[in-house]
């Protein structure tokens, strides 16, 4: 992640206009990485990944270290509804075509595992070149750590969820966020302060 331009998926219309460019599964795996935080390859969870009970993921990160996260409704909720369609791996996709390669047979309507190199040209395809968005997959990210930076203030928490080792890094990729706030809210109380005074003179 060292000195890369990070970009954050707005909320709202361009959200949603992913979400249905994505195909289902996919859509899937997209909406668990946002309401998560996690990096593409941490999101192609196992079903022993997640501890109902505990409500926790458990994933391994970069250096080969576990990391935990807390389940929230909203992941409970897009993990709930992959349940059933595969036995060892949470997001599938359904074959819309039979293909053949040498051993490998992909039969029209089954379900199989989403893959690294699938996510990547389904987002390829739908979100850059369809939407014509210039935005990575890795800013999905980037759009959760920011946005709860944003509703709390607290970096630590944003740090938790990363799993990031160092909060320095946290904090250079993330304390501008609570700089534009502080902007806003100067901003905010400027605009008072001019008002009565016009309100005073007239």
């Amino acid at each position: 992640e060292r000195g890369e331009l990070v970009r954050e998926i707005k909320a709202g219309a361009q959200e949603a206009d992913i979400g249905a460019a994505l195909p289902a599964g996919y859509r899937d795996l997209w909406r668990f990485a946002l309401a998560s935080g996690l990096r593409l390859a941490e999101c192609f969870l196992r079903w022993d990944q997640i501890d109902w009970e505990a409500g926790t993921i458990t994933v391994v990160q970069k250096g080969q270290r576990d990391h935990t996260i807390p389940l929230t409704l909203e992941m409970q909720a897009i993990l709930g509804a992959c349940r059933g369609h595969h036995a060892t791996w949470v997001f599938c996709y359904v074959a819309r075509r039979t293909r053949i390669r040498g051993r490998l047979i992909w039969e029209r309507g089954k379900r199989y595992p989403v893959t690294y190199s699938g996510m990547k040209s389904e987002w390829r395809r739908k979100v850059k070149t369809e939407l014509d968005l210039d935005l990575r997959f890795h800013d999905t990210r980037h759009t959760r750590a920011t946005r709860l930076l944003r509703k709390t203030g607290n970096l630590k928490a944003v740090q938790r969820l990363l799993g990031h080792a160092d909060i320095d890094t946290t904090a250079r990729y993330y304390a501008h966020v609570t700089l534009e706030d502080v902007r806003e809210a100067l901003e905010r109380d400027d605009n008072p302060r001019r008002n009565s005074r016009r309100d005073s003179t007239g």
